[in-house]
């Protein structure tokens, strides 16, 4: 089913699509260059990718709507330089994570964390927002709220509730942040609304999200 404008208008990010594609190859690689290099497969042989994603950056941030409208795996190991939050609208997906093994959807994202390893299987109504967040600007956050330097990786608790509780309110501040990013009126159009932004969104989500 092609999708109407309007209902292309209210994806998450709609002002920022950076790509739209049946091709696998070219899915794979416009991917990899926002995130890492990865394994990327159609799991049905009648599918078709119907692959788009929208992305905006700002500071050592990025938010990316992404799904590709078959069923797909996706798998880059360990993603080595940032961490990545999960917001699931829409499908499902089974994510391994390191020793872990969930099933994302509207009520249960995840959190991958640097050193790592994951891999995923997504259904072909999947949609995933994802919030990107370098490394070493996570480690100097945390370094500077608790005043110390960060003695070992930080890896977060895979499985992230957001019906209640703090992974709700997380979701809810990422939800915001992607309608913001779609306006003219914003305050990440400004280099201090940008850092308070990113700021409040690495503190949410070590304070939302257990370490392990």
């Amino acid at each position: 089913m092609v999708a109407t404008p309007a209902a292309v208008r209210s994806l998450p990010l709609a002002r920022h699509l950076l790509v739209k594609t049946s091709d696998i190859d070219e899915a794979r690689e416009r991917v990899g260059k926002v995130f890492c290099a990865h394994k990327l497969e159609c799991l049905r042989p009648e599918g078709r990718l119907d692959m788009r994603q929208h992305v905006a950056r700002f500071g050592n941030l990025a938010l990316s709507y992404i799904t590709y409208g078959t069923d797909v795996g996706i798998d880059p190991g360990e993603l080595s330089t940032f961490f990545l939050v999960h917001v699931i609208p829409s499908g499902r997906s089974a994510i391994q994570i390191g020793a872990s093994s969930l099933i994302g959807t509207d009520a249960t994202g995840a959190v991958t964390s640097p050193t790592t390893a994951m891999r995923m299987r997504w259904s072909a109504d999947c949609a995933h927002l994802a919030l990107k967040i370098e490394r070493a600007a996570l480690e100097r956050h945390l370094s500077a709220l608790g005043g110390d330097v960060a003695t070992r990786p930080i890896e977060f608790a895979p499985e992230l509730p957001v019906e209640t509780g703090l992974g709700a309110a997380l979701r809810r501040l990422i939800g915001f942040v992607a309608g913001e990013l779609d306006r003219d009126d914003t305050l990440l159009t400004s280099p201090l609304g940008i850092a308070g932004v990113e700021q409040t969104l690495m503190t949410a989500l070590l304070a939302a999200q257990p370490s392990l």
